[in-house]
């Protein structure tokens, strides 16, 4: 693109006439400007944070609080224009524009909880999830709760039909990698909690229907390899076989469980958590939410103090909104009319294809 590739051009002479220094002090600007807003999303309380790498930023908003997301939109109306993506600062934002934004930030966030969007409310003490009394639930305690699968996940259903090699693409699988002490035992703790306060992590699906069904509660081993003795190809191997094996082994929909979790040590200070779950009960962003809670679940359970978590929304709640919904006039209507759409009566107009008109 001609615009792009002058700006490119400009940008790089620029480096050649300033040096090393154009790019460093740009920065440490940014490096400055992200503290600043950081220090006021923790002075409120506030689940968002300003991301850095560089002169490069990213507004990163906690699942947890679903109308935090609203902040991008309030930033607009005060017409700083930023959004959940990237975004930069340049060398043509002066002081006093940094100063604005900051400025714009306090002053949205205050709005905001005076206007009752939850911005900064403190966490809700979730107790043991083993305790009923204490434990929120959509099902009840000791049962097995039933029901029709999501459109998504019956196209996934049928796609594992296909045989194991099928349901094996639906794979998903991450490692993370921490540094710094672990404690084994408080991290299998944590992944057991991750289950409990989770029900798409006890969900099973019965062949026949196809229909889910979570189970009250599931008991997870979290397997621990020691390899801090071995020699680095020896590990190396090791983590490659683990990665192939969680990607060729299928899940057994129908007995469970759809998540396996290992612990790997390669050295004193240096541990893999190796998740694997299937995509029928867990997304993308599902995985976000979930690597979030086992950070807040490993943290408490390695110091013996509840987790700092807000109720997690499961997903039993989720299918019966979805029922719900299909029960409206307005869903019913728009079904009926797209149902029309397509009646055997319904003239079909063969459109032209290269000048000529198809023969069937």
């Amino acid at each position: 693109h001609p615009l792009s590739l002058a700006a490119t051009i400009a940008l790089l002479e620029r480096i050649e006439q300033e040096g090393p220094d154009f790019q460093a002090n740009l920065n440490a600007t940014a490096t400055r400007f992200a503290g600043r807003v950081n220090n006021v999303f923790h002075r409120y309380g506030v689940p968002v944070k300003l991301e850095q790498c560089g002169s490069m930023l990213a507004l990163t908003v906690s699942e947890t609080d679903p109308l935090a997301r609203l902040i991008f939109y309030a930033l607009r109306e005060k017409g700083v224009h930023i959004w959940d993506r990237a975004c930069f600062i340049s060398t043509a934002h002066s002081a006093e524009d940094l100063d604005a934004v900051v400025q714009a930030f306090e002053e949205t966030i205050l709005e905001m909880q005076a206007g009752g969007f939850f911005l900064g409310a403190p966490p809700t003490v979730v107790a043991d999830p083993g305790d009923p009394e204490t434990r929120p639930e959509v099902v009840p305690a000791g049962a097995v709760w039933e029901a029709g699968l999501t459109g998504g996940q019956q196209e996934i259903w049928l796609a594992t039909q296909m045989g194991e090699e099928a349901s094996c693409a639906f794979n998903s699988s991450i490692s993370i990698e921490l540094e710094g002490d672990c404690d084994v035992e408080a991290m299998q703790r944590a992944v057991q909690m991750l289950v409990d306060r989770h029900e798409a992590l006890r969900t099973v699906f019965d062949p026949a229907g196809p229909t889910q069904r979570i189970l009250p509660e599931w008991t997870i081993e979290v397997p621990f390899f020691d390899f801090s003795d071995a020699d680095e190809p020896t590990q190396a191997a090791a983590v490659k076989d683990l990665m192939a094996q969680n990607g060729k082994t299928s899940f057994d929909l129908e007995t469970g469980p759809l998540c396996r979790v290992h612990l790997l040590r390669l050295a004193p200070q240096h541990h893999i958590v190796f998740l694997t779950v299937h995509h029928i009960v867990c997304d993308g962003w599902s995985i976000r939410v979930i690597l979030h809670d086992l950070g807040a679940l490993y943290s408490a359970a390695r110091t013996k103090t509840p987790p700092q978590l807000r109720p997690a929304a499961q997903f039993s709640e989720y299918v019966l909104q979805l029922q719900e919904q299909a029960r409206l006039d307005d869903a019913s209507a728009a079904k009926s009319y797209w149902l029309g759409r397509f009646e055997p009566d319904t003239p079909v107009v063969d459109l032209p294809v290269d000048g000529k008109r198809p023969q069937s």
